[in-house]
């Protein structure tokens, strides 16, 4: 009867990993991941380890995906900081807006000296912004994080933009370049 069990929990383990893998919802990847600590759990309790049974419950269920949750929530946020603040950066934001909304990640704006929406302690930490909107000279300039692969999906969107302004991208440590 042991053997049955243990069985069938390896075959569920088994399933769970490749739902798993192909899994796009990050939470529910996260659930799955969470089961199958518990199902690893009962494991080690049928072999006579209930001290690791317990570190992988206390580890595997609450820890890691505590720390999960925390990533995917700030990984789903876009800071969006605007220095500009005329209309066609308001344009550039509503581009920016829409996809977002594609993307399902959630906008966050900031207009440099109306702080009302963020502590500056918030705002100022690098990490945090995704792209600030500047204009220093005739051309409207994108900065963003050296290294995104949402950045770069918004950046070659907006260079299909036909505007008679011209754009400049540029990446934090990097060289402008035009589009």
């Amino acid at each position: 009867m042991e053997i049955i069990i243990i069985v069938t929990l390896l075959g569920l383990q088994m399933v769970l990993m490749l739902a798993l893998i192909f899994e796009k919802n990050l939470y529910i990847g996260v659930l799955y991941l969470t089961i199958s600590s518990v199902i690893v759990s009962l494991l080690y309790l049928m072999f006579n380890a209930p001290d690791i049974a317990l570190a992988e419950i206390a580890v595997g269920c609450a820890l890691i995906p505590f720390v999960y949750i925390i990533a995917i929530t700030k990984q789903k946020d876009f800071l969006v900081v605007d220095e500009v603040m005329d209309d066609y950066s308001r344009e550039i934001i509503e581009e920016i807006r829409l996809f977002c909304q594609e993307e399902q990640l959630r906008l966050r704006l900031m207009y440099a000296g109306l702080e009302n929406e963020f502590s500056l302690k918030e705002v100022f930490r690098g990490s945090n912004i995704d792209m600030v909107i500047s204009r220093p000279r005739e051309a409207y300039r994108l900065t963003s994080k050296e290294s995104s692969s949402v950045n770069d999906r918004l950046m070659a969107r907006l260079k299909q933009r036909k505007d008679p302004l011209r754009l400049e991208f540029m990446r934090t440590g990097e060289n402008v370049h035009e589009d």
